[in-house]
């Protein structure tokens, strides 16, 4: 009897879970190409209810982390799948840097406006 196996085993099934994305101003020694950036977020979950905080994870030097820290405020959005195309937006925001594309104007390109609400 042979020790290998030669049945193929599946991957797990696709995990359903939110997909957040985090808007922030820009600051002046982020070298972005545009005045906001926008990344996916994938950890991020409510640890108090009064006051209302959220607990964050950040990459890395990335524009949106720097300007988060900066300004110290960004806008969490929850991505839902009727409004997007997850295959060309999530790559988009999360492995895109704001330094290299604005993502504000590649957004555009695939359907997907962004709107700059009051006081930001």
């Amino acid at each position: 009897a042979s020790t290998t196996s030669s049945s193929h085993i599946p991957p797990p099934p696709a995990i359903s879970m939110p997909v957040w994305s985090l808007a922030t101003s820009s600051t002046s020694n982020s070298n972005s190409l545009a005045s906001t950036s926008m990344n996916i977020m994938t950890f991020c979950t409510p640890v108090s209810i009064q006051p209302k905080l959220w607990s964050l994870a950040l990459y890395y030097d990335t524009v949106t982390k720097d300007s988060f820290l900066q300004h110290g405020k960004g806008i969490l959005q929850l991505l839902a799948p009727d409004h997007h195309n997850p295959a060309e937006l999530i790559p988009l925001l999360g492995k895109k840097s704001g330094r290299d594309i604005d993502k504000q104007q590649a957004c555009a390109s695939i359907g997907v406006k962004w709107f700059q609400p009051e006081g930001c």
